[in-house]
């Protein structure tokens, strides 16, 4: 059985996704290494028979991790619930719309009118959504990632 949310990993080239829909017999999936990542439709059946071959493993979620709102900077705080309140307030009502790959550009375009944000950005903050889990902590910034090497 696949479940929303699951997180896999294939044996041959080690790529990473995560299950973020599934609809009848189509599974939506997202790449959680690349950059940006937009949904792809897949067969659930294709899923299937990839994890019953041992081409596809269940691993656990790299992002699922507990977080404390004091242990983040006020920025972060900031930053996290900036995004949320986008996803929240822009995007999943539109949700069927942005998961296709058909009219993904144009429900994106309308949201970031409607948002007053950059269509760009509503692609960064989907991206970062989906690939981390789909919760609010998914939508922290990387500042563990900034700086010079062990600055």
């Amino acid at each position: 059985m696949i479940y929303i949310n699951q997180v896999f990993q294939y044996t041959v080239d080690s790529k990473r996704i995560r299950i973020i829909e599934i609809e009848d017999t189509n599974v939506f999936t997202v790449d959680i290494d690349a950059v940006s990542s937009m949904p792809k439709k897949e067969f659930y059946s294709n899923i299937n028979t990839e994890i019953q071959l041992g081409k596809l493993l269940l691993i656990s979620d790299p992002y699922a991790k507990v977080i404390i709102d004091n242990d983040l900077t006020d920025l972060q705080i900031l930053k996290r619930d900036e995004g949320w309140s986008i996803i929240q307030n822009y995007c999943l009502d539109h949700m069927e719309n942005l998961l296709t790959k058909r009219g993904r550009e144009n429900k994106i375009n309308e949201i970031a009118s409607a948002s007053g944000i950059s269509p760009t950005k509503i692609k960064k903050l989907l991206s970062r959504y989906w690939q981390r889990g789909m919760n609010k902590n998914a939508m922290l910034p990387d500042y563990t990632n900034s700086g010079g090497k062990g600055k």
